[in-house]
């Protein structure tokens, strides 16, 4: 085979593993987004009539959920909470988790639920912004390419996170970093350069310029 067919072969399978978790990716906001706007929903609706009326149902279906949804807000579902005639303030306070539990004992007040209401609409928000990147990722191929590149430059990573040898968290704080994200930029450039000569120039032109 011509090795020009070879390297149009294999940056499309790259580019087609990098275009996969693109849209992964994409589903995995989505599904975020539509959780916290259902939670958001419900909490409304339970906090306009639970001191009235107590949504035994309402309030199983947000409690049983409330700490997936405090994990997934992180920064947003954390304040710096002063409790009621207190003059000191808790640090990094987890607000929706500790106030809905707060509503079964009628403690939560005004404060609390309009707390974890803005903690909610802005978490929203933030997602309905990755949403919008997202899309617009998905559409542009050279971020196919990069984000076909940082998989297989993390899959060493990853043998080593299945076999217990490196830590989830160390693996995630890599790929985050933005060290990783420049060393990846760097390698997908230059390999798409030498693509391309590849492609025009054929294998054996684009050695003699070495």
């Amino acid at each position: 085979m011509d090795v020009r067919y070879l390297v149009i072969i294999i940056l499309a399978i790259i580019m087609g593993i990098g275009l996969v978790r693109l849209i992964a990716g994409h589903k995995d906001i989505i599904g975020r987004h539509n959780f916290a706007h259902e939670y958001l929903s419900k909490f409304n609706q339970f906090a306009e009539s639970y001191q009235k009326s107590f949504d035994v149902d309402l309030y199983v279906w947000l409690m049983s959920k409330v700490d997936k949804i405090q994990t997934q807000t992180a920064f947003c579902g954390l304040v710096d909470y002063r409790p009621p005639f207190a003059n000191y303030y808790l640090k990094n306070y987890q607000i929706i988790l500790n106030t809905i539990p707060k509503m079964h004992t009628r403690d939560a007040n005004v404060h609390d639920i309009s707390m974890c209401q803005d903690a909610l609409i802005r978490y929203t928000g933030i997602l309905s912004d990755r949403v919008c990147l997202s899309i617009s990722r998905i559409k542009n191929p050279f971020t196919w390419l990069q984000e076909g590149v940082s998989f297989l430059l993390i899959i060493p990573m990853l043998v080593l996170q299945w076999t217990g040898l490196l830590n989830p968290s160390r693996v995630d704080a890599v790929i985050l970093s933005p060290v990783f994200r420049i060393f990846s930029g760097i390698v997908m450039l230059l390999g798409l350069i030498a693509s391309i000569l590849t492609i025009i120039l054929g294998w054996h032109d684009f050695i003699r310029i070495f």
